[in-house]
């Protein structure tokens, strides 16, 4: 009895291990998720506003990568940088992404990618220079 008890335990544990290994969380465009920060949001697609989503997507190897999606219906986006415009701000820290999506037309998404040197749990980003907001802050 006790051994049949101990089996199901052991494969109980290997069936859900399988699962979160074969399944893992996935962002709204399909790409893998790798933390558990949820979205933060902010504006709208009303005119002359833009609406940006950041995403955490992975922490390590010295980065954090965040998904980050721009839509609009009346602003060019090709005129932001945000390597020049994107800040991430950790313990005493401040730091500019080394690597930035090229936001374009109405409608762009990619990975921003920042330099960190330690594990980090409570953050946030910076990003100015957007309409209709000057000053965005996602905070984690």
């Amino acid at each position: 009895m006790k051994n049949s008890l101990f089996y199901g335990i052991v494969l109980a544990a290997a069936i859900g291990f399988s699962i979160f290994i074969l399944f893992p969380r996935v962002d709204t465009n399909g790409n893998a998720v790798l933390t558990n920060f949820e979205s933060r949001y902010t504006g709208t697609v009303d005119s002359g506003d833009v609406s940006l989503e950041i995403q955490p997507i992975e922490f390590g190897k010295g980065q954090a990568v965040f998904m980050v999606y721009a839509n609009t219906h009346s602003v060019d986006l090709s005129q932001f940088d945000l390597k020049q415009i994107a800040t991430l701000e950790y313990g005493w820290k401040s730091v500019r992404p080394s690597f930035a999506p090229q936001l374009a037309s109405h409608h762009s998404n990619g990975r921003l990618i920042f330099p960190v040197d330690r594990k980090i749990n409570e953050f946030r980003i910076i990003i100015t220079g957007i309409p209709l907001t000057n000053e965005r802050v996602f905070q984690w």
